[in-house]
């Protein structure tokens, strides 16, 4: 379970005060699949990055299970991120120069245990999105709708509870969008479990999911 309370996050840069979010509250249950949709600077990937704790609010309560995500030292939050999300952005951020299953264990470098761990699960992932052929060769090459897939499966590579994407189809094609989210929604299907959240300003994306957020001016309007 996911709770936010009153959640709020401001910036200040050049004297100048930006409130991203403004007091959101709201909840997402485990299993649920969730897209948050919204114009351009309504909160939607603020949200997201708090709820993956790659920033802290300024103020409110955010809570995955019985932890304060606030709360965190650094390290622990790291762990949390580790142990706990995958994401999936709309820049691809893999590394060029690596393999496809290079790039897929890469939440393992330096790692090595886990590296070897995982190596079996990554390969099944792999053959899951599609990519078993390209496998060996360097990310670098691949495709836009390729490299998502990557992504996709370097996400899942730790088995997250949560699964955060950030317009994951904002620099593909509508067919390779399509392809995309059939993908996410078949591999997130599969653990009934996971909580999958979608930041999205494509209508026909947040279309697919049962329960849509929307975001207006750092605010929840409808839920």
């Amino acid at each position: 379970m996911i709770t936010a309370e009153d959640l709020r996050k401001s910036y200040r840069q050049n004297g100048v005060e930006t409130h991203a979010l403004q007091g959101v509250t709201f909840s997402v249950a485990r299993g649920e699949r969730v897209a948050i949709t919204g114009p351009s600077g309504s909160g939607k990937s603020t949200l997201l990055a708090l709820l993956g704790a790659l920033d802290r609010p300024s103020a409110g309560v955010l809570r995955v299970g019985d932890m304060e995500l606030s709360s965190l030292n650094p390290a622990q939050r790291a762990r949390y991120r580790f142990e706990a999300v995958g994401f999936v952005f709309q820049e691809f951020h893999l590394l060029g120069h690596l393999t496809v299953l290079e790039n897929v264990l890469s939440p393992f470098l330096g790692r090595r245990l886990e590296r070897a761990r995982h190596q079996d699960r990554a390969m099944e992932l792999i053959q899951a999105v599609g990519l078993v052929e390209a496998a060996a060769r360097p990310a670098g090459v691949l495709s836009g709708g390729e490299k998502q897939r990557v992504a996709i499966a370097r996400a899942l590579v730790n088995d997250p509870e949560i699964v955060l994407c950030d317009e994951p189809t904002g620099n593909l094609d509508t067919r390779s969008g399509s392809a995309v989210m059939d993908l996410i929604e078949s591999l997130a299907e599969a653990d009934k479990e996971k909580i999958l959240i979608v930041v999205t300003h494509d209508p026909s994306v947040a279309a697919r999911f049962p329960r849509r957020v929307q975001m207006l001016d750092g605010q929840v309007v409808s839920s």
